[in-house]
């Protein structure tokens, strides 16, 4: 749910129903039990029956499954018996009664069979109301050849090998058939789970942030939204970590370092478009970076908030680059070994801010 790996029972339990529908399709012996006792009247076949009114509790259980299980299937015509030429998805994926709504209004035997259609080709104006062979051309050569003594074939679209997965008909339910971009690379980085959580969370905009708790009238401690670090603006998710004053000049400090020619403009483009843009070498060590960023200036905000305590960047920056270090050294993808030259630069940085700090302490006395 959200991303955190945690099942929702009810859909998991409807994927794990939804296997039986595959099974009928496959034909076991114990499947025309149910055709003889549900499905025996013919068309509109397995598909697009309509549910007796004194059903057992198996198939109450399953019936409601129908309509998206539909939509993941696809046909493979053979012979061309079995596929509904307007219901079946099998043009291209998709039922044909979608692709022209118009010749379906007018057709007079909704439920003919592909193969049907197939047989009867040079007189198909005869299954139209007030249509002419010219406007059934595009039906007439999207009709395939239904010549072979094979059944049709079902055809599970969410996977490679075309048939039915437990696993990916529970994310099409979780997931209403879509996915975001950002899902299958975010949490297969080596850095700790919760920093994920809250890149995860910051980029949905759900982080607490003083923008976000003002909406929800629950900013009591703070009289407006402003933000604590920088007193300028109203502390938004994008402001908090990426535009802010304080926040800019931890990312300057990196890019510079990094010899790296642009910055993230908003968080909901930054695992989407800026990291995939950068080099195949560097992105996963910025993946890293800039999750370690965006958690250091959010513990920077809290310590603020709720400790009235204040570190400077260049304490943050420190933070920062030990954590990465840190990272990177337990990393399980060698391309990341701290003997790279990425996180070399981020060591003579972190000398240079040493000698930087000492310089100035020294001055200060």
């Amino acid at each position: 749910m959200g991303g955190w790996g945690i099942l929702n029972l009810r859909f998991f339990n409807n994927a794990l129903l939804a296997k039986w529908w595959w099974k009928i399709f496959a034909g076991h012996c114990w499947s025309k039990i149910i055709h003889f006792n549900y499905l025996s009247g013919g068309p509109p076949g397995p598909l697009f029956h309509s549910p007796p009114r004194n059903k057992s509790f198996f198939w109450a259980g399953i019936t409601p499954l129908l309509p998206a299980f539909r939509a993941c299937t696809s046909k493979k015509i053979l012979n061309g018996a079995s596929t509904f030429f307007w219901f079946d998805n099998w043009l291209g994926g998709r039922a044909p009664k979608d692709i022209w709504p118009d010749l379906f209004n007018n057709c007079l035997t909704p439920w003919t069979t592909t193969r049907h259609f197939y047989q009867n080709s040079s007189i198909l104006a005869s299954f139209f109301h007030e249509t002419t062979m010219e406007d059934l051309f595009p039906i007439i050569q999207s009709i395939p050849e239904c010549s072979s003594s094979q059944e049709d074939l079902y055809i599970w679209t969410l996977e490679r090998n075309c048939s039915f997965s437990v696993r990916s008909f529970y994310k099409f339910l979780v997931d209403g058939g879509l996915r975001t971009p950002l899902y299958p690379l975010f949490w297969k980085v080596d850095c700790p789970s919760k920093v994920t959580l809250f890149c995860w969370l910051a980029n949905d905009n759900k982080i607490p942030s003083m923008s976000n708790l003002a909406k929800i009238g629950c900013n009591f401690q703070n009289a407006t939204d402003t933000c604590v670090l920088c007193y300028n603006n109203s502390e938004t998710v994008d402001h908090l970590l990426i535009h802010c004053e304080f926040a800019s000049r931890i990312w300057a400090f990196y890019v510079n370092n990094l010899h790296l020619l642009t910055t993230p403009i908003s968080l909901d483009q930054v695992w989407i478009t800026w990291i995939p843009s950068l080099e195949a070498h560097r992105r996963t060590f910025w993946d890293l970076l800039t999750r370690a960023i965006f958690w250091n200036i959010w513990l920077e905000r809290n310590n603020r908030i709720f400790n009235l305590a204040f570190l400077s960047t260049t304490a943050i920056l420190f933070k920062t680059s030990h954590m990465l270090i840190d990272w990177c050294s337990a990393a399980r993808d060698p391309t990341l070994h701290v003997s790279s030259d990425s996180i070399q630069s981020v060591k003579r940085s972190l000398d240079f801010l040493s000698a930087r700090s000492a310089d100035l302490a020294s001055n200060s006395i």
